[in-house]
C-alpha cells in the first residue's frame, strides 16, 4: 500500500471518530429537540405534498388547512410555492388565506410582507388579505403603502384589510380613496371606514365628507355611501344628501323605513318610486347589472306559490285601471292587469322569471348597463360584456328572454364564476365590470365544477374580496341557506318564495 494513501485513510478515520465523539458529548435533550423539529417539518411537508397532489379539491383544501399545525415559515413557503401560483379553485385559496392569516413568527410575517409587495397582482392580493388579520406595525405599514400602489386590485385589497386593523391612521388615506378612478377601490374604502376605532372622530370628520361624496355619486356607490353613513351615525336616511345635510345641521330628520339604501330620493336617481327599475320588488339602483337566470328543466314546473303574495311582493300596481288589458281576456283576469307584470301569462316558474326579467330590462335607463347569463348544465352569456340599456339592446335582450327554453340541471357555480369573470383582469374591463348580480333559481346546485353549497359560498366570498360585487338572490319554490349567507355577506338582498 502506498504511504500517501495510508496517511489519508488514517486522517479520515480520525475525523470520523471526532464527529462521533462530538455527538456523544452533545446533551441528549438538545439532540431530541433538533431531531424532533426536523422530523415534524418533514412529516408536515410530506403530508401536504401528498394531499395537495389530489385532483379532488376537497382533499387539496384539507391539505392546505392542515398547514395550520406546521411551523409558520414552512406554511408560508409551501403555500407561496405550490398553492397561490397554481390553484384555480377560489375555495381552496380561501383555506390558504386562513392559514397565512394565522402566521405570527417574525420571520414568516416578514416573508409575507415581502410577497405582498411584489409579483403578480393575483398573488399579491392573497398575501395582503392575510395581513388583514395580522396585527403589528410592520404589517400595518405594508398595507398603508399598498394604498398607493398602481394596481387597483392591490389598492382595494389594502383598503379592505385596513378596516380589519381598525387603526385611525388609516382614516385620511381611506378618505382619499373616495376619489379613486375605480369603483371597486371606492367601495372597499367605504366598507372599511366604519370599522375604524374612534367613532367620535368618524362622526366629526368622516360623516361630512361622506355627505359631500354622496351628493356626487349614483348607482351602487350611492348605496354604499348611505350604508356607511348609517353604520357610523346609527341613522338610516337613505341616499338623500339633502336630508343628511339637515341631519348635520341638527334638524330633526325622520329616518327611512328601509336600510341604508332606502328612503328619500336617490341622488342621481330616477324620479318617483314608480319610475325606478325594480326586480321582484327590489329597487335596482346599480348602473352595472347582470341577471343570472336558471333555465334548468325544473323551471318548467308549474307555479305553486300563492299568486296574491307574488303580486304583492314582486310587482307594482299600474296607474291605469282599465277593465281589460288584452282582447279576449277573462273577467277574472282584470285584477292581474292592474299590475306591471302580465300575471295572466305566468303558469310556470320560467314564465315568472322571464316576465320579471323583461320588466326590468324594459325599465332600465340609458345610463345603466347590463348583461344576462343563462344557466342549466351549460352556462351561456347573452353578450359576454356589459352593454348600454338603449332601445336596440333592450329589444335584443327581450327577444333572447322570450326564446329561452328550459333544459337539464343547475350549474349555479358556473353562472356565478361567469359573472365574476366579466370583471376581467385588465384595468379597463376591471373598472367597467358589473357591481351587482341578481341570481334567480328554483333549486340547489346539481352540476358544475363546484356543487357543494358551502364550497360555493367560500369560493364566492373569496372572489368578492378583490371583486366586491353585490349579489342578490331570488328563489322560486326553494329556500337555500347558503344563498342567504352569500347575499348578506356581499351586501345584497334575498327573497325566497316557497
Amino acid at each position: 500500500m502506498p504511504l500517501g494513501f495510508a496517511r489519508r485513510r488514517r486522517t479520515v478515520v480520525v475525523l470520523a471518530l471526532a464527529c462521533v465523539g462530538a455527538l456523544l458529548a452533545a446533551p441528549p435533550a438538545a439532540l431530541a429537540r433538533g431531531g424532533k423539529k426536523k422530523d415534524e417539518k418533514s412529516a408536515a411537508q410530506m403530508a401536504f405534498e401528498s394531499g395537495y397532489a389530489s385532483a379532488d379539491a376537497k382533499k387539496r383544501a384539507a391539505a392546505v388547512a392542515a398547514l395550520r399545525d406546521a411551523p409558520d415559515a414552512l406554511a408560508v413557503r409551501l403555500i407561496a410555492a405550490d398553492v397561490v401560483p397554481r390553484e384555480a379553485r377560489a375555495d381552496v385559496i380561501a383555506r390558504a388565506v386562513d392559514v397565512l392569516s394565522r402566521v405570527r413568527e417574525d420571520d414568516a410575517v416578514t416573508q409575507l410582507i415581502g410577497l405582498a409587495g411584489k409579483g403578480k397582482v393575483e398573488r399579491r392580493i392573497v398575501y395582503l388579505e392575510a395581513l388583514a388579520k395580522i396585527q403589528g406595525a410592520a404589517p400595518h405599514e405594508a398595507l398603508l403603502r399598498a394604498l398607493g400602489d398602481k394596481e387597483p386590485r392591490v389598492r382595494g385589497m389594502a383598503a379592505y384589510a385596513l378596516g380589519q386593523h381598525r387603526a385611525m391612521d388609516a382614516m385620511e388615506p381611506l378618505l382619499k380613496l373616495l376619489d379613486d378612478r375605480y369603483w371597486q377601490v371606492q367601495a372597499a374604502a367605504l366598507s372599511s371606514l366604519p370599522r375604524l376605532s374612534d367613532k367620535e372622530e368618524l362622526r366629526a370628520r368622516v360623516v361630512p365628507a361622506l355627505v359631500e361624496y354622496l351628493d356626487g355619486v349614483s348607482g351602487r356607490l350611492a348605496v354604499d355611501a348611505a350604508d356607511t353613513l348609517a353604520r357610523i351615525t346609527g341613522k338610516r336616511l337613505g341616499r338623500d344628501a339633502a336630508k343628511w345635510r339637515r341631519f348635520l345641521a341638527g334638524e330633526d330628520v325622520s329616518t327611512a323605513s328601509a336600510g341604508g339604501s332606502g328612503g328619500g330620493a336617490a341622488s342621481g336617481g330616477y324620479g318617483n318610486v314608480a319610475e325606478r327599475p325594480h326586480f321582484y320588488g327590489m329597487e335596482v339602483v346599480s348602473n352595472r347589472v347582470v341577471l343570472l337566470m336558471d333555465i334548468s328543466l325544473s323551471m318548467n314546473d308549474p307555479i305553486e306559490i300563492d299568486k296574491d303574495r307574488l303580486r304583492r311582493e314582486t310587482s307594482r300596481r299600474r296607474a291605469v285601471t282599465g277593465r281589460k288589458g288584452a282582447a279576449g281576456a277573462a273577467d277574472d283576469d282584470d285584477e292581474d292587469r292592474r299590475y306591471d307584470i302580465p300575471w295572466w301569462r305566468i303558469k310556470t316558474r320560467l314564465d315568472l322569471a322571464r316576465e320579471q326579467a323583461i320588466l326590468l330590462v324594459s325599465q332600465m335607463k340609458e345610463e345603466q348597463e347590463f348583461d344576462i347569463i343563462f344557466f342549466s348544465t351549460k352556462v351561456d352569456t347573452w353578450m359576454g360584456r356589459l352593454v348600454p340599456a338603449n332601445s336596440a339592446n333592450k329589444q335584443k335582450a327581450i327577444a333572447a328572454l322570450r326564446a329561452v327554453k328550459p333544459d337539464d340541471k343547475t350549474n349555479t357555480w358556473g353562472a356565478l364564476a361567469a359573472a365574476f369573470d366579466l370583471m376581467h383582469n385588465d384595468k379597463k374591463s376591471y373598472e367597467q365590470g358589473p357591481d351587482e348580480l341578481y341570481l334567480v333559481t328554483d333549486g340547489a346546485p346539481s352540476v358544475g365544477d363546484i356543487v357543494e353549497p358551502d364550497q360555493i359560498l367560500a369560493a364566492v366570498l373569496q372572489l368578492h374580496k378583490a371583486k366586491p360585487i353585490r349579489i342578490n338572490c331570488i328563489g322560486i319554490g326553494v329556500n337555500l341557506r347558503f344563498m342567504r349567507k352569500m347575499c348578506r355577506a356581499t351586501g345584497g338582498q334575498s327573497k325566497f318564495f316557497e
